[in-house]
């Protein structure tokens, strides 16, 4: 999230979608928190009534008063740009829930709806957090059949803290962490490392500072695809009657396997990789190969091998 000059969360505040109403009754719409998104492309509907709830688990940084929260819906296709105040949680300063209505002939393409908290800094009203973008779908052109690397909830903490996950504080010195036991899985970065969090967050970063950020950033989505991809490897079990192997349940594993199947030459669809995968003789020359093709399927995937190329092409004129 956006760092500013005075008092903020440090954390993105957390941002679910409830529920979905299509012209006043639920539909069947699937509300997807892997990747923050509501597909409505495929009913015909008048109006959209998005049921939101925005809450953090984060103290408030000292000198802000008068906590409020608001969702920010923008459209660049129609220029729509609209807040919607939302109301706080009678047992919890930093829990606030509402509706969201959108008419469908405001939208088109998808809409962009951010949670923002403002509150009150030296008599000014300043935005001081915001969440993860969840983006509401109205054309399928704009939803990619086959997703990529899914985001995950990004948490900064210092590895040795007493609330760092045990892991992360058995080496303190790493500088991230996938928890693939969440529901979903949680990124942490450790704030512990001087500089680090002022790097990957910064958005005017120029020049070897630029490249530097732009490389570790790299590095941090290749450890997460990898992290997931492993923990989804692990579920995959054949069948005994030598149907399709059993994939892993989890929405976000899943995904991850479809971007895999997709990037590999021999792979058509998921059930493909199950079966490589199950079918695969270990210790053998094959199954090193396929294991490379996983690894440089997964370097393409998070644009890590794109990235060490334009820096070198960069600093080649250094």
């Amino acid at each position: 999230m956006t760092r500013f000059a005075w008092p903020s969360y440090q954390d993105p505040w957390e941002c679910i979608v409830t529920s979905v109403e299509l012209d006043g009754s639920t539909g069947t719409l699937e509300i997807n928190g892997d990747h923050f998104r509501v597909d409505a492309f495929d009913d015909m509907w008048d109006s959209a009534q998005l049921t939101v709830e925005v809450l953090t688990n984060e103290p408030p940084p000292i000198g802000l008063d008068n906590l409020k929260a608001h969702v920010l819906v923008t459209c660049s296709a129609t220029q729509l740009r609209r807040s919607y105040p939302l109301n706080p949680d009678d047992k919890s300063s930093t829990s606030f829930s509402g509706t969201v209505v959108l008419p469908r002939t405001a939208l088109s393409g998808k809409a962009m709806l951010t949670a923002e908290v403002i509150a009150t800094y030296e008599d000014r009203t300043r935005v001081v957090g915001s969440s993860i973008p969840w983006a509401l779908v109205v054309d399928k052109s704009e939803a990619p059949e086959r997703p990529g690397v899914p985001p995950l909830r990004t948490v900064w903490i210092d590895f040795t803290d007493v609330d760092a996950p045990i892991e992360a504080r058995r080496h303190a010195e790493g500088y991230a962490y996938v928890d693939v036991a969440a529901t979903p899985p949680i990124l942490y970065l450790n704030k512990g490392i001087d500089g680090l969090q002022l790097l990957i967050l910064s958005n005017s970063a120029k020049l070897e500072r630029r490249r530097h950020r732009d490389m570790l950033g790299a590095h941090i989505a290749r450890y997460v695809a990898n992290a997931l991809f492993r923990a989804a490897v692990e579920q995959i079990t054949a069948d005994e009657f030598g149907g399709v192997p059993d994939g892993p349940t989890s929405r976000v594993l899943k995904d991850i396997c479809e971007a895999v199947a997709a990037e590999l030459p021999d792979t058509e669809t998921v059930d493909d990789l199950y079966r490589a995968i199950a079918d695969l003789p270990a210790g053998t020359t094959a199954s090193a190969s396929f294991w490379a093709s996983i690894d440089l399927a997964l370097d393409r995937m998070t644009s890590l091998s794109s990235t060490v190329a334009r820096i070198c092409e960069e600093v080649k004129r250094v």
